[in-house]
């Protein structure tokens, strides 16, 4: 332990976590090797006035919690995933942590999909499930089809999807904004002469709503461009 500042009384150190059955040490390494709710007990020995010092505390890993931010898109399936050693139950074995995460989006009302992810693989402390997030209203496709296995939320074009999970006393949230990602179409014709031609474009994006023009910019591969605008 080093002071902190000058004459302060306090002395700070820090040792490294590592998850492992194994309490083995390489000696002085500077790593504390254990497993979920173990208990660390650090002691000192104090010289005025004589005794010992306890300090206990559980021990837990920090989890984080991943989906596309700050965007996602609409009507296209997802990966949410959980990182955090705390789930790995049984090291030799894929596990399954029930209603691990919260989905909440702000249609009206809003949709509260709650979700259970699965490990990886053993002993990986990543684990993941499929989203499927739903256009309702303007964007909204009634053929798509939510695959099996995956969790299916109903959302809003320009709204908000929020996925909460909760880690011992820590909570993680993740936000994104929802979108509809635009698909670009071409179609070759012939014009009016030998050499002329006429070049459609399409762009299908339900984002774009109530905008009067795009600019659209095409470039050819001998350094040909032309800007143009769709209506």
């Amino acid at each position: 332990l080093i002071e902190s500042e000058a004459d302060s009384g306090v002395f700070l150190g820090s040792l490294n976590l590592l998850k492992s059955e194994s309490v083995r040490s390489s000696g002085n390494d500077g790593v504390f090797r254990g497993m979920s709710d173990d208990v660390i007990s650090v002691s000192y020995a104090d010289a005025i006035p004589a005794g010992t010092r306890t300090a206990q505390l559980p021990l837990s890993f920090a989890g984080t919690l991943e989906m596309p931010y700050p965007v996602l898109s609409g009507n296209i399936l997802f990966v949410l995933s959980v990182t955090d050693a705390d789930l790995d139950a049984d090291p030799e074995a894929v596990d399954v942590a029930a209603n691990a995460v919260t989905l909440v989006s702000d249609t009206t009302p809003p949709d509260t999909v709650v979700v259970t992810v699965t490990q990886e693989g053993p002993s990986s402390g990543v684990f993941t499930a499929h989203i499927m997030p739903r256009i309702q209203g303007s964007g909204s496709d009634p053929l798509l089809v939510t695959p099996l296995g995956a969790y299916g939320v109903d959302v809003v074009k320009g709204g908000t999807l929020k996925a909460t999970y909760a880690s011992g006393g820590d909570t993680f949230e993740r936000t994104s904004r929802v979108f509809m990602r635009g698909a670009l179409s071409l179609t070759a014709g012939g014009g009016s002469g030998p050499s002329e031609g006429l070049l459609l474009i399409t762009l299908t994006d339900y984002d774009l709503d109530g905008t009067p023009s795009v600019p659209i910019t095409a470039r050819s591969a001998r350094g040909g461009v032309s800007h143009v605008t769709l209506n």
